[in-house]
């Protein structure tokens, strides 16, 4: 969701850098760019340090590269667009530039999630890890079988 608004601000950005903007307009697209950036790296890196072994296959091969690049892209059309609000002069450009990072990282980190997800995928005894019931997530009880191992509710009474 952070990637898509921060994407999405960056294309308006563009678009409105062509066909002319307001003052207010660059204002808004800009804390729109900037918040959902820095948001979208926030998320990026807690799940890379959250998700242990699931994360591998972004960090791994072919798919570092890109994970690496796309995050560097998106943080300097970030740093790009704070500093373009500062300068008194060339924030025309600065902000075209920071709008082409931020589409060129959006676009680079989806790129490889898409490329590791079948890596992922083909892990079976990461897959079997993943998805094994705890206690944060006691997944789903078989039908008509309630926790203490007893029939349900609905199936006394029908023979079953």
């Amino acid at each position: 969701m952070a990637s898509s608004m921060s994407t999405g601000a960056a294309a308006v950005s563009v678009a409105a850098s062509v066909t002319g903007e307001s003052p207010a307009e660059r204002d808004a697209l800009s804390t729109i760019g900037i918040g959902s950036g820095l948001v979208e790296l926030v998320l990026l890196a807690m799940y890379l340090t959250s998700s242990g072994s699931a994360a591998k296959p972004l960090l791994e091969c072919r798919s570092l590269g890109a994970t690496i690049g796309g995050a560097v892209a998106t943080a300097s059309g970030v740093v790009l667009e704070a500093l373009a609000g500062r300068l008194p002069f060339g924030a025309g450009l600065l902000l075209r530039v920071a709008a082409l990072c931020t589409l060129t990282g959006g676009a680079v980190l989806r790129f490889s999630i898409v490329h590791a997800g079948p890596v992922s995928a083909n892990d079976r005894d990461l897959t079997l890890r993943t998805t094994a019931p705890s206690d944060r997530a006691p997944g789903w009880e078989p039908a008509g079988v309630s926790q203490l191992g007893e029939r349900s509710e609905s199936l006394r009474g029908h023979g079953r």
